[in-house]
Parts: structure tokens; sequence; C-alpha cells
């Protein structure tokens, strides 16, 4: 009876991470979705107009000209998406109540426009439908484009705060502090905050994980959980090709005992992603930044002629920026220029190492030869994804043999961290465990969420009112 106490116990008190987080969370995600302006977030112009065109039903988009593509949009959504563009990078620039109430005279009307968003077209439609609902919604109930857009965040909030909450209740063992601490995140929570498909991936990814996360203790799952974790693997790497890689995880969490589930698990995100690419990207795919000595098809030439000078490539280029991607991994907000203070910069990286401390130290009785083999396995999938994600952005923003490599935002590296926690320790402690493991972990995502709230109001308040 006492073990069996204590291990009630603990499962009570680990799931009330989901419920702390969903607690605290939800509240300031929907101050976020006023406190940062419109049009602040990181190609958030672009996201909106593809969030208009998904919720017209048009998922997939169109080659305007040999350089552009986009597709048909209301005219207004235009003028919208494009009221803001004196703001980014200009930190002198602040937004007034009176601009906003300016700008929200703009009203949906007939005319529509063929409008150029080339890098957002090429997403698939599943993680916009949330904020295509929105703004449709907003456009029933004759709102100006402005509150539909405020409507098309509210309901990515939403939806943002329901999946991440799942994964918290569902994530097994110290798996579950790890996601807690990466969704608690300022950068995690700003992109939750805002129209555009990028929470949406990052709680699609934080469930995701949990799924496999508990998958890794029973060896596998039945067919219809096994082909839900492939739809949403596909769903994810086709939104980021270069998270191709992620597909194989399954294969290395699954047991030969259970190859059902992982071929389910497989086949439906390789279909996926392979549908998009022949389906969206073929048809709007068009070549970046042309006229500037980007040229895609020269690089790959370059790339595969001079492979030891592109692996110089890479490493000079996180040898040189490698503490703005750690920065804009924790939380650089708005459209990439407000900092947080320098403080909670810091505070961020002790809060780091000590879950990772915790997750380490939280070690079931498990085989340990076989768990350090799918850690290393697991890890070995992530890095070869980060070298995907730096080559991807090396072919398609960078002038041919840079000596380093332009795009790369510490933002995308933040579903591979998710899918990283699954070479932690596997499973739950014994049930023997102190008491202060489990205040310990509702402490720490305590701890990450005021952080994480102070720092951004402070940042977004500097930055823009």
């Amino acid at each position: 009876m006492n073990a069996f106490g204590a291990y009630a116990a603990l499962m009570f008190s680990d799931r009330q991470i989901g419920t702390l987080w969903c607690a605290v969370a939800l509240p300031f995600l929907l101050l976020l979705v006023f406190l940062t302006p419109p049009i602040q977030s990181p190609d958030e112009q672009n996201h909106f107009l593809r969030v208009v065109q998904v919720g017209e039903g048009h998922f997939v988009g169109a080659r305007l000209n040999p350089y552009d593509s986009g597709g048909e949009v209301p005219t207004a959504a235009f003028r919208f998406a494009h009221a803001f563009d004196d703001i980014p990078f200009h930190m002198e620039r602040k937004v007034s109540l009176a601009r906003l109430r300016e700008i929200n005279r703009i009203a949906w009307t007939p005319e529509r426009m063929k409008a150029g968003f080339p890098n957002t077209v090429l997403y698939p439609p599943a993680f916009y439908l949330a904020a295509a609902v929105g703004v449709d919604v907003g456009r029933i109930l004759d709102l100006s484009v402005e509150e539909s857009f405020y409507l098309a965040r509210i309901a990515n909030v939403l939806i943002c705060a329901a999946i991440g909450t799942l994964a918290l209740v569902l994530a097994p063992g110290a798996l579950r502090l790890a996601l807690a601490f990466i969704l608690s995140m300022p950068m995690t929570l700003g992109l939750c905050a805002s129209c555009s498909q990028d929470g949406m991936l990052i709680v699609s990814s934080a469930l995701c994980v949990a799924l496999m996360g508990r998958w890794r203790l029973r060896s596998g799952f039945s067919p219809l959980a096994s082909t839900g974790v492939g739809l949403m693997l596909g769903c994810i790497v086709a939104s980021k090709l270069p998270y191709a890689p992620l597909l194989i995880l399954p294969a290395i969490l699954g047991s030969t005992a259970k190859w059902r589930s992982v071929v389910l698990a497989i086949v439906p995100g390789v279909l996926i992603a392979a549908l998009w690419l022949h389906v969206g990207v073929r048809a709007a795919g068009v070549p970046f930044l042309h006229g500037t000595g980007v040229d895609a098809g020269q690089q790959v030439h370059f790339i595969v002629s001079h492979p030891r000078a592109t692996c110089h490539v890479v490493i000079r280029t996180y040898e040189l920026f490698a503490r703005n991607f750690i920065q804009q991994f924790f939380g650089v907000l708005g459209w990439v220029d407000a900092f947080l203070p320098n403080w909670s910069y810091r505070v961020m990286e002790c809060l780091f190492a000590g879950v990772l401390a915790y997750c380490l130290f939280h070690r079931a009785r498990e085989d340990r030869l076989r768990g350090v083999m799918q850690a290393g396995a697991i890890l070995a999938v992530v890095a070869v994804s980060v070298w995907a994600v730096s080559l991807a952005l090396y072919v398609a923003w960078t002038v041919v043999g840079y000596d380093h490599i332009d795009g790369i935002q510490g933002r995308y590296f933040i579903p591979l961290a998710l899918f990283a926690s699954l070479a932690l320790p596997a499973g739950p402690p014994p049930v023997s465990a102190p008491g202060w493991r489990m205040a310990a972990s509702l402490g720490l995502t305590g701890v990450t969420l005021g952080v994480a709230i102070g720092a951004s109001v402070t940042a977004l308040s500097a930055r823009y009112w």
C-alpha cells in the first residue's frame, strides 16, 4: 500500500506540471497577443497572408513569376500585412494606440490582388488551420482586418495551450519536465501567441515526443496510435523538410517485436512529407533572393565539389554566431529585435542546466546498455537534422561560396531540442523516489515561467510601447 501510495502521489505531482503550465501560460499567452503589436513576430506579414489563403480553402499556392510565389488574397489583407513594415529593426520607432486605431479602419472588401509570400506559401496548411478559423470568424462577424488578425492569434493561443498541456500530461517520467522547460521559454511562448505556424509546430513536436516517450516504455503502440504518431511526424517534416531524419526515430525507439508499430509510424510520415514536397513545394517553389548572388544550383555544386570547405563553413558559422543562436533559442522576441534583459539569459541557462541535471539524475531502472545506445542514435539523428537545416539555408539563403551561412535563427532548433529530449533516461523513477524530486520538478517549471513572463513583458514594453 505504501509503495502504491508513493507511486500515485508521484504521478499526480508530475501531472501537476501540465496543470501549472496551463494555468500560468494560458493567461500570459493571451496577454502576449496584445502586448506584441500586429505583424511584429518573425515573417508574420507573410504568415498572415498564408493564413488568409488557407482560410479561403486554397491550400496550395501558386508561382506568380519565376522569382515570386504566393496567391490571390483580399487587397485589405495585403494592406494590413504591410502596414507595419517601418517598425522591424528600427529600435527608435514605437507603436501607438492612435496608430492601431487608424489601421483598425482597414475593412474586408471584395477587391483582390496577387500577393507574394514565397517563404510561407511553401508550408502545408495543417499548422495554419486554427489561425485560419480565427480570421474566418472575424470575416463572418464583419470585423476589421486587424480584429480578425487578433482572433487568429487568440485561436492559435487556445489550440497551442491545449496541445501543450496534453503533451505534458502524457509525457512519462523526467521527460515531462524537459518538455515543460522548452514550452515555457520566452521564445516558445512568443511564437505560440503569434499568427504563424511556428507555435503549432513546437507544441505538436512536444506532443509527438510525449507519445514517443510512452512508446519507448511500451516498445510499441496500437495501430491507431502508431498511425497518429506517423501523421504528426509527417506534418512536422512537411513544415520543415530538413527535419526529415526525424522520420527514422520510431525505428530507433521501437522494438523488433513491434515492427508493425514502427512501419505504421514511419510510412504515413514519409507519405505526407513526400506528397507535400510534390504538390505544395513543386507548385510554388521559387529561388530566394534573386540577383543578390544566391543561386541554389550553384551552391549545391559548390557543396558537392568542396565538401571539406563546406564543413568548415558550417563550423565557422556556429563559432561566429553561437551566442546569437543561444539567445534566439531562449528568446529574442518581436521581429527578432526585442532582446530580453541580460540577466534573464543567464538565469535561463542556469535553469536549463538544472533541468538537465534533474532529468539525468531521475534515472529509472532500465537496461543501461540499450538506453545508452538508443540515446546515442537519437542524438545522432538530431545532429544530422541540425546539419540539414544549416545546409538548406546555405543553399537557399546564402551567396555562393560564402564563408558563413545566412538565415539561421535559434528558434529553428526548438523542435529539434524537443526530440533530443528523447535521449534522456526513459520511464518514471523507482516508486521510493524522495518527495524533493516532486517539489523540484514543479519548482523548476514555475521559476522558468516566472522568468519568462518577467523578461518578456520587460522586453516587449521597452521595445514597442
